[in-house]
C-alpha cells in the first residue's frame, strides 16, 4: 500500500479547546484500507487548541498547519487544501465527532465520487430536550435543498469531500464569506458540473450551540447569507412571491410567542427563530431583494404555525 494519502481530512479550528479532543478521539479508531491524513489548521487559537492537536501527532497521521493570516474557517479550509496531499479531501469540523465506520464510507465513496455529502447524526452529541428545531435533521435522511431559486441539492460543510482537483479548479471556498460558505461552494461545484452523493453510511454527529446569545448569531447569519446567496445566484427575473406579508406574519407571531411561558429548551427554540427572522430582515434590506422564507422556523414552542395567512 503506498504511503501517499488518497485522502485528507482538513480540520480547521479556532479556540476549539473544549471540543477538539473529541473531535480527535473520534478518528482514533478509524480504519481506510488506503492512505489518509489529517491537515489541521490553526486559524490563530489562543486557547489550549494548538497543545491539544500536537499531542495527538503521534497517534494520528496528523499535521498541524498554520493558518492565520485572515480569519476565517474558509480561510483556514483553503490553507488546508492547498497544503494537502491526498486525491480527495473532506471537512472534519473540530465541534463534532465521527461515527465508527465514517471514515471507510466517505473513503470508498470518495474513490467512485468527485463529491459527497456524509449523513449528518443530531442526536449523540446534543441533549435530549433540544429537538424541536430539528435542524441537524435536514440531513440525516438525505441531501439538503434550497428552498429558494435554483432550488439547488447541497449539503453541511461537516463530512463533505470533493476532489481536491475539483476544489482548486472552481476557486476553493470564498473567503470574503462568514457564513455558508460551504452552501456557496455547493452552488459553484454544481454550476461546474458536478453531482453530489449522498453517503448514507457515512455518519457525522453535530453538535449544536446551546446558549441563547450564541444561537441568535448562528441563526441570524445563515439568514442573512441565504439571502446574499439568493440574490447572487437566481435566475433572472425570479421572485419570491408574497415573502414580505409572510415575513410580516411570522414576526407577529413570534413577538407574541416572547409572551408564552415556555422550558428552557423551548425559549432557545425561539431565540433560533427570532435571530432567523432578524437576518432575513438584514439581508433583505442590505442586498434589495424579498426576505427568503425558510421551514425552519415553521413550528413554535407552544406547537402552532407562523406560515402567512391564506
Amino acid at each position: 500500500m503506498s504511503n501517499q494519502p488518497r485522502l485528507s481530512i482538513l480540520m480547521p479550528f479556532l479556540n476549539a479547546g473544549a471540543t477538539i479532543e473529541d473531535a480527535l478521539k473520534g478518528l482514533l479508531a478509524q480504519r481506510w484500507s488506503s492512505a489518509w491524513e489529517i491537515v489541521a489548521a490553526d486559524n490563530g487559537s489562543t486557547d489550549a487548541s494548538v497543545e491539544i492537536v500536537r499531542s495527538y501527532e503521534g497517534r494520528l497521521p496528523l499535521r498541524c498547519i498554520s493558518a492565520a493570516a485572515r480569519k476565517g474557517a474558509s480561510y483556514a479550509l483553503n490553507r488546508a487544501a492547498e497544503a494537502a496531499f491526498g486525491r480527495s479531501v473532506v471537512v472534519y469540523d473540530a465541534d463534532d465527532v465521527a461515527a465508527d465506520g465514517w471514515l471507510s464510507s466517505i473513503g470508498d465513496a470518495l474513490e467512485e465520487h468527485e463529491w459527497v455529502a456524509s449523513r449528518h447524526d443530531p442526536w449523540a452529541l446534543n441533549p435530549s430536550g433540544f429537538s424541536a428545531i430539528k435542524r441537524g435533521e435536514s440531513q440525516n435522511e438525505g441531501l439538503q435543498t434550497t428552498w429558494y431559486p435554483p432550488y439547488i441539492e447541497h449539503a453541511g460543510g461537516c463530512g463533505m469531500g470533493v476532489r481536491r482537483s475539483l476544489l482548486l479548479r472552481v476557486g476553493g471556498y470564498a473567503e470574503g464569506l462568514q457564513n455558508l460558505y460551504d452552501t456557496e461552494l455547493c452552488f459553484r461545484l454544481t454550476a461546474a458540473g458536478a453531482r453530489l452523493t449522498y453517503v448514507r453510511d457515512a455518519v457525522m454527529c453535530v453538535r449544536y450551540r446551546t446558549e441563547a446569545e450564541s444561537l441568535f448569531r448562528q441563526a441570524a447569519g445563515w439568514a442573512r447569507a441565504n439571502t446574499w446567496l439568493y440574490r447572487r445566484y437566481r435566475p433572472d427575473h425570479a421572485r419570491l412571491v408574497g415573502a414580505w406579508s409572510a415575513h410580516v406574519h411570522r414576526w407577529r407571531r413570534l413577538l407574541q410567542m416572547t409572551t408564552v411561558p415556555g422550558d428552557a429548551w423551548s425559549r432557545l427554540d425561539l431565540m433560533w427563530c427570532l435571530g432567523w427572522q432578524w437576518g432575513l430582515l438584514r439581508g433583505a434590506l442590505e442586498n434589495h431583494v424579498e426576505p427568503v422564507m425558510h421551514g425552519c422556523c415553521a413550528k413554535l414552542p407552544d406547537g402552532g404555525t407562523i406560515s402567512p395567512p391564506r
